[in-house]
């Protein structure tokens, strides 16, 4: 996408009204023994009556002369900044999807650089876990998209059962889907259809972009059906 379509889309920014809260501060990490002061925690944000949640990583770099866009570490919601949140909300509405009708979230709610604490990714995720859970039970959503494989991999850890679902129709080429959709049953009760798709930033191009719009609109087919 190029820096005029970005532009064009500037509408689709989401409203800070529009995110949740939990425990402000969040304690689970220094309980942990991480260095964290647990004021920044970035929730997830969107229509509490959604039927479609949304899950990427972790929050994002910010570029502060970006006049929208900038990023998770500013704007403390999910996928905000220009290259994939506003990539993946303008993806969503190419597919008919309401961008502001689903909910994102992130797998880690710290806002935080791994490097200036020493901690992982794989530390943190298991510390926000309870976090999601609380997000997915809340929400209660018929269908789950996991963006990138990280989030895929943490997602899964939380699934008490897992069925496979009839195959479906789905590009899978140009790094647009990291797997089959699968049905997923979890802790809180709540039963969800998975669906794997790689992060936004690999969507250049208009064969990706059409690849990747043409799967959202196979997402928005079922969610009616459901």
């Amino acid at each position: 996408m190029k820096n005029e379509e970005y532009n064009a889309y500037n509408d689709l920014f989401p409203s800070v009204e529009q995110s949740f809260a939990f425990e402000t501060p969040c304690l689970v990490c220094r309980q942990n023994g991480y260095a964290f002061t647990g004021k920044d925690c970035i929730w997830g944000n969107g229509n509490v009556d959604a039927n479609i949640m949304i899950i990427g990583k972790d929050s994002a770099g910010a570029d502060t002369k970006e006049p929208v866009w900038k990023g998770s570490r500013v704007t403390l919601m999910p996928l905000t900044n220009k290259k994939t949140g506003a990539k993946m909300r303008i993806l969503l509405h190419k597919a008919d999807i309401d961008p502001f009708s689903v909910v994102i979230t992130n797998t880690v709610k710290c806002n935080i650089g791994y490097d200036d604490f020493n901690v992982s990714y794989t530390q943190l995720v298991k510390s926000c876990s309870r976090y999601l859970t609380q997000e997915i039970r809340r929400i209660h959503p018929k269908m789950i998209i996991t963006l990138g494989a990280d989030a895929q991999k943490s997602l899964n850890s939380l699934c008490t059962a897992r069925h496979a679902l009839a195959i479906i129709n789905i590009a899978s080429n140009e790094l647009l889907a990291n797997a089959p959709p699968f049905l997923g049953t979890f802790a809180s009760g709540v039963t969800a259809e998975i669906w794997n798709f790689k992060h936004p930033s690999y969507v250049e191009g208009e064969t990706r972009e059409c690849h990747y719009v043409n799967n959202l609109k196979t997402i928005q087919q079922r969610r009616d059906t459901l």
